[in-house]
């Protein structure tokens, strides 16, 4: 029930593992092959980046390389983001979890979400814009009872670097997180 991140650079599989990450508080089976799900729960998976098909192929692939049936996963897709700066969208997303029993809500990515709807002019390099915004957001899993996921992406200039939680791009996003998967590469690539 923390605020939780998932981060990293472009391009290294984080929508990928988010959906590892469904399956396996979906169905109850270990994360990644290996770290155990104390409960199965519902999840929601809202993703405005990879697009339906490429989201759904990779669930599918997912599932099958675990011997899952991606169908018996509890796990809800939907691919409209919610603009989370919209107090009327937090509420229906309040709803969805509600309703649903929903115990993990995935937003992916972050800089479509969260200043999306915004009428204020918040800036997303300002911590006093992004702290509110974030804390509301946080609060509607206090208040269900579901631990809320933002994906997010590190600074360009700390691409190449084993990403530190204050590589987040933006403001206010690590000091708001409470439990965080940082992804990156051990080693700098070589081509």
């Amino acid at each position: 029930e923390q605020p939780c991140l998932i981060g990293g650079k472009k391009k290294v599989l984080k929508t990928s593992l988010v959906c590892d990450l469904a399956l396996s508080l979906g169905t109850g089976t270990p994360f990644l092959g290996h770290f155990a799900v104390p409960q199965r729960t519902t999840v929601a998976v809202i993703s405005g980046e990879s697009g339906a098909f490429t989201l759904q192929e990779t669930a599918k692939r997912i599932a099958h390389s675990r011997g899952l049936m991606l169908s018996t996963a509890n796990v809800l897709w939907g691919f409209d983001l919610p603009q989370l700066a919209n107090r009327d969208h937090l509420r229906a997303l309040e709803g969805l979890i509600k309703n649903q029993g929903v115990g993990a809500c995935i937003i992916d990515p972050a800089y479509l979400a969260l200043l999306s709807g915004d009428t204020q002019g918040r800036q997303a390099s300002n911590v006093f814009d992004m702290g509110p915004l974030l804390r509301e957001f946080g609060d509607v899993g206090r208040e269900t009872g579901c631990t809320m996921i933002l994906v997010h992406h590190v600074k360009k200039s700390t691409e190449n670097a084993v990403p530190e939680l204050e590589d987040l791009a933006f403001a206010g996003f690590a000091e708001w997180a409470r439990e965080w998967l940082l992804i990156g590469r051990r080693q700098r690539y070589e081509p």
